[in-house]
């Protein structure tokens, strides 16, 4: 790892041994959004604390090393933030366990790991919870050990280095829109008003696994290292975020400056970001002209590697075996694009691995964009949610009972909720329409009844007595006198109105049935013959 070089002074000023780290973060949820869901942490693992009081703003490194995480978090509502939380709480977690790494590999191998288990607990959660089902986040990680950097990235959350004056990019944004650059069917110049610069590549938490790729830069005394979600560098460009820290020494005012400037621009994400500038003894001078060089670091290889959905070009591993996965789930370049191929028909979705031929060497943008929306696995970053096609494959349709009995479920199924109630609801209904039926029907009926009565001719039904018989010896049943009415009718009855009124409530006779029935006996006859006078023989 080679030994610290020393310089006691430095333009008539004295010079800290070993490496002095100056530091501080800061977030702000911006104009737009309505909550933050972007986390940071800023760390130094040999003490094993992680805060932002002055006893951390200002440290020397020790043999542990001083680490620094941007999580860029995605899911809505609560989910992005459990994301970005879970992820820098797991980092910091696994890297203070056990003693200081012994080398550069043993440190690397541990922030891999550790940035891959916090993927897999953030996987875990949204598989448990439904609402939270797609959270995810990104993450950039910096840790410095023995005057090296190594940033592993997730993302396209962004790590730059300042020096001399010049702005370098330590990392390389995983999105769609930066491999079409790279295979030159979108120009630089051209990326603001790509439609879809929202879509990434992957994110802790989408996949079970993740592939971090890992660089590293030897640093200079006074270099300057910013950490940032892309809150900033999508509403500030290059050019301006590199004048800020140049104006701004303190890292404390850098981190104010650049937030307010990205909020000038639009605040239209959450914004964090954090500023290290690294001095002392144990880091070299720059030369003059010197230009900061990118270099990918040989990491170790982590296990179920071969179950990576992402793989990264130019990787390098320690074993010197291959970047690319032996099975991957997905091939290179492979992302979601639903909807990017127009509205014409689409195919169904193959279960299986699609092989493209869109490798970020040079494709049409046509077969880059058709190979991502055909992958079976999906990650689409849209700050608030994330679609994916991650679930299991479904399960073979079920076999068909092969008796009445074993058609019977064991257990009956569960009621939906609220079925109860909506049930006396509807017989609630129905019968209070019934109630209000009968009410309007018994209405009807009486103002019909009074119409009748209204309608009636009135009779006069007072009952003439018969005439007495003269003789002392009547008959009983004497036959009374013709034309003596048992009713007399008044002379202002209309007898029309009577007979009708009649009809109305006696339907006319039939005269089939006043016919005697066959099958009775027949009636005796009646005698014509006039009774014997009284006191005459029989």
């Amino acid at each position: 790892m080679g030994e610290p070089g020393t310089r006691p002074a430095r333009n008539g000023a004295a010079v800290p041994e070993g490496i002095v780290v100056r530091c501080f973060a800061r977030t702000d949820v911006g104009l737009v959004r309505e909550h933050n869901e972007d986390d940071f942490l800023v760390a130094d693992l040999t003490r094993k604390v992680r805060t932002l009081l002055p006893d951390l703003q200002q440290h020397t490194l020790g043999p542990g090393g001083s680490l620094f995480v941007v999580c860029d978090g995605m899911g809505g509502a609560a989910a992005g933030e459990v994301a970005s939380r879970t992820a820098v709480d797991t980092i910091f977690e696994r890297l203070t366990q056990g003693d200081p790494p012994a080398s550069w590999d043993e440190l690397v191998g541990r922030l891999d790991l550790a940035i891959i288990e916090a993927g897999h607990r953030i996987y875990e959660m949204a598989r448990a919870d439904q609402e939270r089902r797609g959270m995810g986040t990104t993450c950039t990680a910096a840790v410095l050990m023995d005057g090296r950097l190594f940033v592993h990235q997730v993302g396209d959350s962004r790590c730059y280095v300042l020096r001399q004056g010049r702005l370098i990019q330590l990392t390389r944004d995983q999105s769609l829109l930066t491999q079409l650059i790279e295979a030159g069917q979108v120009k630089p110049e051209e990326a603001a008003n790509f439609e879809h610069s929202n879509i990434i590549l992957q994110a802790l938490g989408t996949t079970e696994m993740v592939n971090t790729d890992v660089t590293f830069l030897d640093l200079r005394r006074g270099d300057t290292l910013l950490l940032c979600s892309d809150g900033l560098s999508g509403m500030v460009d290059d050019d301006t975020i590199r004048s800020l820290l140049e104006e701004h020494p303190e890292p404390v005012a850098a981190c104010r400056a650049l937030t307010e400037a990205a909020n000038r621009g639009g605040g239209e994400d959450n914004i964090t970001v954090i500023v290290a500038r690294f001095d002392g003894a144990g880091l070299p001078e720059p030369t003059p002209g010197e230009t900061p060089r990118l270099e990918r670091y040989a990491k170790p290889r982590p296990p179920n590697f071969d179950r990576v959905p992402y793989t990264i070009p130019e990787q390098r591993f320690a074993d010197g075996g291959p970047a690319v996965p032996m099975s991957p789930e997905v091939p290179l370049g492979a992302v979601s694009v639903e909807g990017m191929l127009g509205e014409g028909p689409t195919t169904a979705r193959p279960a299986g691995p699609v092989e493209t031929t869109f490798d970020g060497t040079g494709s049409d943008l046509d077969e880059a964009l058709r190979g991502a929306a055909e992958a079976p696995r999906v990650v689409e970053w849209s700050d608030e949610d994330v679609t994916l096609d991650d679930l299991p494959p479904p399960a073979p349709p079920p076999r068909p009972p092969t008796s009445a009995a074993a058609a019977r479920p064991s257990v009956p199924p569960a009621r939906p909720a609220g079925s109860a109630a909506r049930a006396w609801g509807v017989v609630a209904v129905l019968l209070l329409a019934l109630i209000l039926l009968l009410l309007v029907f018994d209405s009807v009926r009486g103002h019909r009844g009074a119409e009748t009565d209204a309608a009636t001719p009135a009779i006069d039904v007072t009952p003439v007595p018969p005439p007495q018989p003269s003789g002392p010896a009547a008959p009983r049943h004497a036959p009374a006198a013709p034309g003596s009415p048992a009713l007399r009718l008044r002379d202002d009855i209309d007898l029309r109105a009577v007979r009708k009124h009649i009809r109305g409530l006696y339907p006319p006779l039939d005269p089939r049935r006043l016919r005697p029935d066959p099958g009775s006996p027949p009636a005796p006859p009646r005698s014509t013959t006039s009774p014997p006078a009284p006191g005459s023989s029989p």
